[in-house]
């Protein structure tokens, strides 16, 4: 299986920031409709209800722009000023009802948009999961795959400010098309001029907010250092050796360093914001001040009522501090939107390299023979193979020892036979049945492991034992005693109800040692597997614990097939049959005594182990 190849990192999207507006609104649209389309997913009703209340806001804009004009006609007309005040106080009742009904709106908005956000974050993290858990293990050796996964992650926690940037821009758009309509309406010309105030104003907001955003860029991989020194020094795992070798002064000194950095960053941003802002405003301030004055001339000159210049005069100011929301929304929209299109085509991409492996010849109910014929298998980005043309057989009922030196395919080999790995070449068989030709999560399910490096999961002792199965307390006691985790649990507080997460509340930690009996347990728990791979299954364990999960191992060989990888050779005495690989290739195979005699590569790693075991005992 091929894995698609990708051109990114952490900050593939951070020279985006230098786009022109027309690149950014011609790109924007797609990006807003997979946040809509999640949105809409997520909460119906609230999208409706949201949309709603924008064209609500629009309209009052209009309306409290009409009754402003209203308003002031008879306020700036001739006469008595009480005679005055009273004409104007239904425009005025109107104008003071659309400014609380625009607030009403606003906080209505804010709180169907936060109903939103975290519903739509879940949806994308949701999918996401989706996405990792189901694609096919080799993804997870490919960088380019785990970059496009970082970014894909890093967006479907922040969709929610995406659809926040977009409720904001389509409010302060659709109130400011208000504000140009009545314009229009009221006279021709303070159509262009609000443009003219306006404009400028904006392009301090683009330049303001620009600066930031690329000034932000220069920081990314210092704010990324920051979090792992400070995830570092302060870890539970560390903690040990930041005692033990005295690092509380380098690793502080490390911080100190990226920190200043980040400081002298933040400096910059606020001086050169001000300095955008500053000139910013200036032009503004001298635009709009030519505009008053055109107002002036125009009212004086009898071209347009006082009242309509009154409101292009609040139809300005309001315009200006909308379009600055729209400005610093079409960029929160833009970045997030672009890690958002990654979030889109990494789902998709996974789902189709899920799909390659969705095929559905089904395996048999409890296969004879587990066979590899002329296997070879690269890791992506390797030049050399892990694998190169191995052909291997392993019977139901049988104990297969793998052995070889650090690097030399066991795993690999192993992983290939389980269908985790599809192989580069040749066939993996259980039975007459490719598994290239199997749905993967049917091959799982006949499958038990007890990986080398196993997961530490922060749940119960019994959940970290069932892992989500079914539990039967019987069972789980029985599959801990044959891995020596009995022991284990009748010592902690609550049993099998004890957390295994040490940093919560009532939790417990467990030596190396006790952890390996309960992932032992956790292999041996899934009784109905037809295949049980153990990868060093007792690296940690005293020697006692050690023979008895041996026994128990072969044991549990009755009736399944069971591989066992290991450097420890007194335990492959008893294998039905010993493979041993050097350099991805099978070099030999036999029993041990075949092995033995054969006085070759097995033999000489057999003969070292037991002299440095004579060596100490003598």
């Amino acid at each position: 299986m091929t894995i698609p190849r990708y051109t990114v990192s952490a900050e593939r999207h951070d020279d985006a920031l230098d786009a022109y507006w027309w690149t950014i609104a011609r790109h924007l649209p797609r990006l807003t409709a997979i946040a809509i389309r999640l949105a809409w997913t997520a909460a119906p009703r609230a999208v409706t209800l949201t949309c709603a209340l924008q064209l609500i806001s629009g309209a009052v804009t209009a309306l409290g722009l009409y009754a402003t004009t209203s308003a002031l006609a008879p306020l700036l007309a001739a006469g008595p000023t009480g005679e005055r005040v009273r004409e104007a106080l239904p425009a005025l009742a109107v104008v003071t009802l659309a400014a609380c009904a625009r607030s009403v709106v606003a906080a209505l908005t804010v709180a169907t948009t936060a109903r939103i956000g975290p519903k739509v974050d879940g949806i994308a993290e949701t999918r996401y999961l989706e996405a990792t858990t189901k694609v096919p293990l080799i993804a997870y050796d490919d960088p380019a795959w785990c970059d496009q996964s970082e970014a894909a992650s890093r967006a479907a926690k922040d969709v929610h400010l995406m659809v926040e940037a977009i409720t904001t821009i389509t409010t302060a758009l659709l109130s400011i098309v208000a504000a140009a309509g009545v314009l229009a309406h009221l006279h021709p010309l303070l159509l262009p001029l609000m443009l003219l105030a306006v404009i400028p104003r904006g392009w301090a907001a683009v330049r303001a907010a620009r600066a930031a955003y690329l000034t932000d860029r220069h920081v990314l991989a210092d704010r990324r250092l920051r979090h792992s020194v400070i995830f570092e020094t302060s870890s539970r795992n560390n903690a040990l050796e930041v005692r033990a070798y005295n690092l509380r002064t380098w690793l502080l000194g490390r911080f100190r360093d990226v920190a200043n950095r980040l400081e002298d960053a933040a400096a910059h941003v606020g001086t050169t914001t001000a300095r955008y802002q500053l000139t910013g405003d200036a032009v503004a301030g001298t635009t709009t001040a030519a505009v008053y004055a055109t107002l002036l001339w125009l009212t004086a000159n009898g071209q347009i009522p006082p009242a309509a210049a009154g409101t292009a005069i609040i139809a300005v100011q309001t315009s200006q501090r909308l379009l600055a929301g729209l400005i610093h929304g079409a960029n929160t929209s833009y970045k997030t939107g672009l890690y958002l299109g990654d979030w889109d085509r990494f789902v998709q991409d996974t789902e189709a390299l899920t799909a390659l492996r969705s095929a559905h010849a089904v395996l048999p109910e409890h296969p004879s023979v587990i066979e590899a014929t002329d296997v070879s298998f690269s890791y992506p980005g390797s030049d050399l193979p892990a694998l190169d043309h191995v052909s291997v057989r392993v019977r139901r009922g049988e104990v297969l020892a793998i052995v070889g030196a650090n690097g030399s395919g066991k795993s690999t080999l192993a992983k290939v036979l389980a269908g985790l790995y599809t192989p580069t070449s040749g066939t993996v068989c259980w039975d007459d049945v490719n598994l290239a030709d199997a749905d993967p999560e049917q091959i799982w399910h006949k499958l038990a492991m007890l990986p080398q490096d196993f997961a530490r999961w922060p749940v119960t002792a019994r959940e970290n034992i069932t892992l989500g199965r079914s539990t039967d307390d019987q069972a789980v006691m029985a599959a801990a005693h044959a891995s020596g985790a009995d022991t284990v649990i009748t010592a902690l507080p609550d049993g099998l109800d004890t957390s295994l997460a040490p940093s919560w509340w009532g939790g417990r930690d467990l030596s190396g040692g006790q952890w390996q009996r309960i992932a032992g347990a956790r292999a041996f728990y899934r009784n109905n597997a037809d295949l049980l791979i153990c990868d060093e299954p007792t690296a940690a364990l005293d020697p006692r614990a050690e023979e008895a999960v041996y026994d128990r191992i072969r044991t549990l060989s009755h009736g399944r097939s069971v591989i066992l990888i290991t450097h420890r050779l007194g335990s492959t005495r008893n294998a039905d049959r010993i493979i041993v690989l050097d350099g991805g290739r099978l070099i030999e195979q036999g029993t041990h005594d075949e092995l033995m005699e054969l006085a070759g590569e097995y033999a000489g790693m057999y003969q070292a182990q037991a002299k440095a075991y004579s060596s100490h005992t003598t």
